[in-house]
């Protein structure tokens, strides 16, 4: 690969990616054709990358978190129709969760990081799109969230001095106390079969881990479907132990909690549902309620790994 673009978030993992620029310097220093790119602000990381790609870059290398490596995706993913007519992606993980990697099965550190760019394989990744019923749309590549789990990403935005798996379980349990969903969802999956009830929360997943919770186990970012989380109407009352259920890993057991598997799925309801893709918030237009379609674009992006 003669041309490589490296873009680093110093933000990323509420600050501790900013201690690994001297990594990122120093291969750039090293790589023949290597160009070292800072992040300044939010969506910055996309322009980057959609430039890079047009340019023909060979290679992008994010250093980040799964918010960075949306950005990135989404700056790719605007360029070419056909996975080869993107640049490949090389991930340096440094966010608080980290999901996509762990759904990649890295190993953390900056010598892990070196090895999988200077020596990895290819390995081409399924990609999510969602789109709003007034057009807007983005891509995802791990994980998309629905009512409860949207309203969760959103309050993980408000809260600061605390990272990781606390970040998660108190913007969950804020969340808890301020979603409620008042009228029935309608679900269309690929194969017709339609779904119509009260419900709590929808994941859609290319990866077993969202938000730092094995939520999907299973999950496989190259199978060509979306692994899906359909959580049903919780009594409040029972809601802290769904929590609980969903942090220990034994939420499937419960009735309200079911599985199911889509390459696309329509999404209706006559009230606004918070959203988030890839952890970050999808802020369609409210219009008359919610209307949303997502489909699943088989082994759209080459990542190495």
């Amino acid at each position: 690969m003669d041309k490589l673009c490296l873009i680093h978030n110093p933000a990323a993992g509420r600050g501790q990616a900013g201690e690994q620029i001297e990594w990122s310097r120093n291969f750039a220093a090293t790589y023949p054709g290597a160009e070292l790119q800072l992040t300044e602000r939010p969506g910055h990381a996309e322009e980057l990358a959609g430039r890079a790609a047009a340019e023909r870059c060979d290679l992008v290398v994010v250093v980040g978190g799964d918010g960075t490596v949306h950005e990135v995706v989404n700056g790719l993913m605007a360029v070419g129709e056909k996975p080869e007519d993107r640049p490949v992606l090389g991930i340096y993980p440094l966010g608080t969760a980290n999901d996509l990697a762990h759904g990649l099965g890295f190993t953390s550190g900056p010598e892990a990081a070196l090895q999988r760019v200077m020596r990895g394989r290819l390995r081409a990744i399924d990609i999510g799109r969602i789109t709003s019923g007034d057009g807007m749309s983005r891509t995802f590549c791990f994980s998309a969230g629905i009512g409860f789990l949207g309203a969760a990403a959103a309050e993980s935005f408000r809260i600061r001095r605390v990272q990781g798996t606390l970040l998660y379980l108190l913007a969950s349990f804020r969340a808890l106390r301020l979603f409620e969903s008042k009228t029935p969802w309608q679900i269309k999956l690929g194969n017709g079969r339609k779904i119509e009830r009260m419900m709590m929360a929808l994941s859609v997943n290319n990866v077993s881990r969202s938000g730092g919770r094995a939520l999907t186990p299973g999950a496989l970012v190259d199978d060509g479907l979306f692994d899906l989380l359909l959580v049903d109407y919780v009594r409040r009352v029972k809601r802290p132990w769904l929590l609980v259920q969903a942090w220990t890993g034994r939420h499937l057991a419960m009735p309200e909690v079911n599985l199911a598997w889509s390459n696309r799925l329509e999404i209706r309801a006559d009230e606004y549902l918070p959203v988030h893709v890839d952890g970050e918030p999808f802020p369609y237009p409210a219009g008359n309620g919610t209307h949303l379609t997502i489909e699943l674009l088989p082994q759209a992006l080459p990542v190495l790994v």
